[in-house]
């Protein structure tokens, strides 16, 4: 362990204290806060090195520029912004006495570089160049180096001169306009070869292609805002915080470097109703206000309210917006005037709308086009977002050359009649750059099928919510719940969190002070009953063993007895869940998830592809048969469902690739879509991560209308699980991988899907 950072100065104390969280262990051989204690500009080292960074111009690039926009949630006051032009010329900014040091040319070499990132895209994006956008590095192309940077979709990259043909680069992607951090940890004492590890906001952001080491030595000096020398290939953005270590760090280091994250504020939400229930057209989001209706329209029906909504939402009232063939009822969202116009100039660059949505279908008489709005400020110029004739999610935006439109849609149209969560996020690049739209249906990602877009032409006008353009033309038709509008691209997981409905069930086993619990936080509420099948069984307990990293106190210990030939313990009846969670395919109940976490002690039985360790049921005995579901797991630790057929023989769909260990908590769960015949979709996760179904296919189960449990298998008080559970939770829909993820809090924040 090398020793901690050396401060040099007094104010290099201040300017260190920009930084969240502690300072990370290893020499800090660089840190450019781009400021000095008091705030002011400065190009000065607070490194264990010193000395201060040159800046170096090659061929005409322009100088970079201090700018006060920095990240959110560190003390800082200002960062550096270095702008590309013509094609590969950029300011960068040489390191001082860095000539031989970060070289990577020994095969035990350790690396690791931070920075906050406020990308602009790829001022001349050009696939061949995978690492075009430079954050570090002393990259002579043939003679050797190494470069760490952005590629032109977004990806982060890392150029090595002995593996130039594969060059790793992040699963994940950057957003445009924002301030990210990002990191790459290098470490070549794996088995004499480079592991190397991208971050995104303190998360794995995942790498496609190995790396072999050493590279080769180049005594070069280290710079910051490019990837190349002489000829450029420039961040074309701003960097703020940047860091230099000449060990790898940990993950949990990375971590602490990154404010935790918070769900984005929206400027405007609109459900319908106050905190009473009653109807109303107040915008509860950041700015208040209340929207005002526009129907003056000759003929139109002004929209009302309907208690027709969203299942599990918690609203009690959504507004419906009747149609009169191209001409519908909008409504006007307060101090909205120059707000959200997608303006290069206002650098107004990111956005997302979203909504839950249930559509009436087309009525309008125009063919392949937006018939219905859904928000928008077109008049004429602008953007709007709403649905194709057939149902698909589209973006209209006029770009700013006055040349056109441009047409940006789903892949997927939604269902008529059906209420259907729609989203879109916008990430607008400079001129030259492409611009990202992305489309989600339900919480899944729909790509742009259609046009890129080129940057917007907007009039400034004030922004709307019902229909696709001014004037009530082309309204929505249909009921509209839950609009929100934000300045800022939110991620696929925070966008799952809109869809938090569905949770029947919740049992964190504690109260809000702490203590030991049954109840159900979820709605219809109610308490667990402990049930003992034998009375020589051992009740089960409430212990303060818990998962790391969960905001949880308590969880539940389940003891276990074996006897009589098979393994007996406690279980719980779950409050007013009969007829609920049925799966049988009829009424409705097609959809399931179970998340829970586990610490199993094992199975005293060795016999196999049975399931010894139940974690929730609804199997029952009915005169002589069986019928229902139970989810677990093996002898062997494998996830299994159980679920009884309408031809009373049991089907088991499994994983084998997905092993739950002996006396570690691990977070488990099951999806079911029994969908039509032949469609059903069963897929477990443990971790976080999806499993398919390697067993049998599901069929539609007897239902009865008995209550469900958790704790074992089955109610006659045998197979119990045989082990702790903690954050149970069932839900009547299908959660996303995105929102399973969320449930197995080990990187980042957790946002909780209730």
């Amino acid at each position: 362990m090398k020793q901690g950072v050396n401060f040099l100065k007094g104010w290099i104390l201040a300017a260190a204290l920009c930084a969240a969280g502690p300072a990370a262990r290893g020499d800090m051989l660089y840190y450019l806060p781009f400021e000095d204690g008091a705030g002011n500009s400065s190009l000065t080292n607070a490194g264990t090195l010193g000395g201060v960074a040159t800046e170096k111009l090659f061929n005409g690039a322009p100088a970079g520029s201090y700018i006060t926009n920095t990240p959110p949630g560190i003390a800082s006051e200002q960062a550096r912004y270095m702008e590309a032009s013509a094609g590969n010329r950029g300011a960068m900014y040489w390191l001082p006495d860095s000539s031989n040091r970060l070289t990577l040319s020994s095969g035990t070499a350790e690396m690791t570089v931070t920075a906050w990132v406020r990308w602009d895209g790829d001022k001349v994006p050009d696939v061949s160049r995978d690492v075009k956008c430079g954050i570090a590095g002393n990259w002579m192309g043939t003679k050797g180096g190494w470069a760490f940077g952005i590629s032109t979709d977004g990806k982060l990259g890392f150029i090595g001169d002995n593996n130039t043909a594969t060059r790793p680069q992040s699963e994940e992607r950057i957003s445009y306009g924002g301030w990210t951090h990002v990191a790459l940890v290098l470490d070549q004492n794996i088995n004499g070869l480079g592991r190397y590890t991208f971050y995104i906001n303190g998360e794995d952001a995942g790498n496609t292609a190995s790396w072999d080491s050493p590279v080769t030595d180049w005594p070069q000096a280290v710079w910051v805002g490019s990837c190349f020398s002489t000829s450029g290939w420039p961040l074309n953005g701003a960097l703020d915080d940047v860091r230099l270590y000449d060990e790898a760090l940990t993950e949990a280091e990375i971590q602490a470097m990154v404010p935790a994250r918070t769900m984005p504020e929206p400027l405007y939400v609109l459900s319908f109703e106050n905190a009473a229930g009653s109807g109303s057209l107040t915008n509860s989001g950041t700015l208040g206000g209340t929207a005002v209706e526009d129907a003056t329209g000759v003929g139109l029906t002004p929209g009302t309210y309907t208690n027709d909504v969203v299942d599990g939402l918690g609203t009690t009232l959504a507004r419906a917006v009747p149609t009169s063939v191209n001409d519908g009822p909008f409504y006007i969202l307060p101090d909205s005037t120059n707000r959200l116009t997608l303006n290069l100039a206002a650098d107004q660059r990111q956005m997302t709308i979203a909504a839950w949505v249930k559509w009436y279908g087309k009525v309008n008489t125009y063919a392949g086009s937006m018939e219905n709005g859904i928000a928008g400020n077109w008049s004429p110029d602008g953007w709007s977002f709403g649905l194709w004739d057939n149902g698909k999610p589209a973006l209209i935006a006029d770009n700013d050359a006055g040349i056109g439109t441009f047409l940006p849609y789903a892949t997927n149209g939604i269902p008529v009649g059906v209420w259907t969560h729609v989203a879109v996020t916008i990430e607008l690049g400079y001129t030259g750059v492409a611009d990202y739209v992305t489309f989600y249906i339900n919480g899944v990602e729909k790509p742009n099928a259609g046009a890129a877009l080129d940057n917007v032409n907007n009039p400034g006008g004030h922004i709307w919510v019902g229909t696709t353009f001014g004037a009530g033309t082309r309204p929505f038709n249909g009921i509209l719940d839950e609009v929100r509008l934000y300045d800022r691209v939110l991620t696929p997981n925070e966008l799952n969190t809109l869809l938090n409905r569905g949770l029947k069930y919740y049992f964190p086993f504690e109260d809000a002070a702490g203590n030991g619990s049954l109840t159900n936080a979820a709605m219809p509420g109610g308490t667990a009953v402990e049930t003992l099948f034998d009375p020589s069984l051992t009740p089960g307990s409430y212990s303060s063993d818990v998962p790391s990293r969960l905001p949880s106190r308590r969880s539940l210990d389940l003891p276990m007895t074996f006897f009589t030939g098979q393994n007996r313990g406690p279980f719980y009846t779950v409050p007013d869940s009969a007829w609920r969670l049925l799966l049988t395919g009829e009424y409705g109940h097609t959809n399931l998830t179970v998340s829970a976490y586990v610490k199993w002690d094992g199975s005293p039985t060795t016999e196999k592809f049975q399931m010894h360790s139940g974690i929730a049921g609804g199997w029952v005995n009915n005169d002589g048969t069986v019928s229902g579901w139970c989810f677990g797991l093996t002898t062997n630790g494998w996830p299994m469902l159980w679920r009884d057929s309408k031809l009373n023989y049991t089907l088991n769909p499994y994983t084998s690739q997905a092993v739950v260990p002996i006396g570690r908590w691990t977070h488990v769960g099951v999806t079911v879509d029994l969908g039509t015949a032949g469609s059903e979709q069963v897929r477990f996760y443990m971790n976080g991560r999806p499993y398919a179904n390697e067993g049998t296919a599901l069929g539609a189960a007897n239902e009865r209308a008995a209550d469900f449990w958790f704790g074992s298998a089955f109610n006659s008080g045998g197979r119990p699980l045989n082990g702790s559970l903690d954050e149970l939770r069932l839900y009547d829909k299908v959660l996303s991988d995105a929102e399973m993820a969320e449930l197995y809090p080990m990187k980042g924040s957790m946002i909780l899907l209730r």
